[in-house]
């Protein structure tokens, strides 16, 4: 089954269960099958994974898998303990196939271990043993499926994108000798050519789809901004080359914001290209309609499209130029949960708008929104003349 849906893996936020159940709903009417619960913010998932979670949050997680089961969602639990995994610890191996094992006492379908963000460094334990890092890690996985049947695991490698190939003293051998050691029905997740990918196709992906061919589901990071948190990405889901992933992978899911109604409309943006295999700017409208999202916004989208969109004033008419103009449009007269949660990035492009339009005000006008040290260049730039300082 080819996985399509939603990671819940950002940081700085969780989401409630009832949270999860509207998720689940929206992923449903989209077509999508599949929703990976891993927070950084559980304190069960990563930084305090040892810890047996208490009985109240097992049940929640049974009942979020029964509801996901009842609309074709299945519901991934995920553990990442690689912070601080001692390898050479079988108490360690044994606790963490017990608490996966929990997991799958739950009826969830799949579960995934994630080795991501840790250092490309074998553990000095290991050295001894003579075995690669890559190795370590698909034995591990494979002796976890003696428990868990291999066909329910996921796995998230350490080196996740060929932006970390020669970072690490372990990064040359790490994939195959993963692939050499990986149980055959594993499969393992993917970022891209970059964390944060521009294109997904299979030219920029032949690297790991050589390795492990349709066992590659794609960790979408696109529409994240917990490493940009002033920034806000919300463009047509674009340069994802549809009849690559479907044919010719085990899936992709996207791993958003954890803004909940943010997050939905771009689970909407989501399944509008899983459904007509492209993706347009005509479809983002539609999406944007539905979701309440005011048509002027379009003037402005270049500025939220993606991490890889550079606009600069020009693109802007002399209307839209005024910041005034902007503020009375998106931060008064819109209104709704979807503006709620934009207020902040909203109000950071008025800000900017106005830096870069020389439209500012004096005196403590920089120290009220900037740090001092920015405070200070920024104000010195201005009083040059110097407006397009951004």
């Amino acid at each position: 089954m080819k996985l399509v849906g939603y990671i819940e893996g950002y940081y700085g936020r969780e989401l409630t269960g009832e949270q999860r159940q509207v998720i689940i709903d929206r992923l449903y009417k989209n077509g999508c099958n599949a929703y990976l619960i891993g927070s950084k913010e559980d304190p069960y998932h990563r930084v305090h994974w040892r810890t047996t979670p208490p009985e109240s949050y097992l049940n929640e997680l049974r009942q979020l898998i029964e509801f996901g089961n009842d609309r074709g969602v299945v519901v991934i639990p995920a553990i990442a303990p690689g912070l601080d995994y001692d390898f050479n610890s079988p108490e360690d191996e044994a606790l963490l196939i017990r608490r996966l094992n929990d997991y799958y006492q739950c009826g969830a379908e799949k579960i995934a271990v994630l080795m991501d963000d840790l250092p490309l460094v074998l553990p000095e334990t290991i050295k001894v043993k003579n075995v690669s890092l890559g190795a370590f890690h698909g034995a591990l996985i494979r002796r976890i499926a003696k428990v868990i049947p291999a066909e329910k695991l996921l796995f998230c490698p350490t080196l996740y994108t060929n932006e970390l190939f020669g970072t690490g003293e372990e990064s040359d051998n790490y994939l195959p000798d993963l692939r050499a050691t990986l149980p055959e029905s594993v499969s393992l997740f993917w970022t891209g050519k970059n964390t944060i990918a521009e294109t997904i196709d299979r030219e920029s992906c032949r690297s790991i789809t050589d390795l492990f061919g349709e066992r590659v589901i794609f960790w979408d990071n696109i529409y994240a901004n917990d490493y940009a948190t002033t920034r806000l990405f919300v463009g047509p889901y674009e340069q994802r080359d549809h009849s690559f992933i479907m044919e010719s992978t085990g899936g992709c899911m996207i791993n958003p914001t954890g803004m909940i109604e943010t997050d939905l409309f771009l689970i909407d943006l989501f399944g509008s290209w899983l459904r007509s295999g492209t993706s347009s700017d005509s479809q983002w409208k539609v999406c944007a309609r539905s979701n309440g999202i005011p048509e002027s916004f379009e003037s402005f989208l270049p500025w939220f499209r993606s991490p890889f969109s550079f606009p600069n004033l020009d693109n802007l008419s002399e209307s839209d130029r005024q910041p005034l103009s902007f503020f009375d449009q998106f931060l008064v007269q819109w209104q709704g949960d979807l503006k709620r949660e934009w207020y902040p990035y909203l109000h950071r492009f008025f800000t900017e708008l106005k830096l870069l339009t020389g439209k500012v005000g004096s005196g403590p006008w920089f120290e009220q929104r900037f740090y001092p040290f920015t405070a200070q260049k920024l104000r010195g730039n201005i009083n040059e003349g110097v407006y397009n300082i951004l």
